[in-house]
């Protein structure tokens, strides 16, 4: 990895219980494009409406587990620290509990 660069990754959580809802009974359309009809989906997500593409390093879709985020995220920072290099891995939102 590269010890000099921030990284950014994106987790799109699953939808709670009454989006599920709304979304199989079309009330509602999720906001971001579906996977396979996104270019690059391991990298990149599109607002469907504006069609606006934004590009992450890693974009961790509803099934990603927490180890998942833990080795692709956090690991390669913490191996970085232990190897002499500043880091900090910094989380926002939402924690599902």
């Amino acid at each position: 990895s590269q010890p000099n660069r921030i990284r950014v990754f994106l987790r799109i959580r699953p939808p709670s219980r009454d989006e599920d809802t709304w979304f199989r009974s079309h009330q509602y359309k999720p906001i971001v494009r579906d996977e396979h009809m996104t270019p690059n989906p391991e990298r990149s997500l599109i607002i469907d409406r504006s069609g606006k593409r934004y590009d992450f390093d890693k974009v961790f879709r509803y099934e990603a587990t927490q180890k998942q985020l833990f080795r692709e995220g956090a690991l390669p920072t913490l191996e970085n620290v232990f190897n002499g290099y500043c880091g900090a891995v910094l989380a926002y939102g939402q924690t599902g509990t």
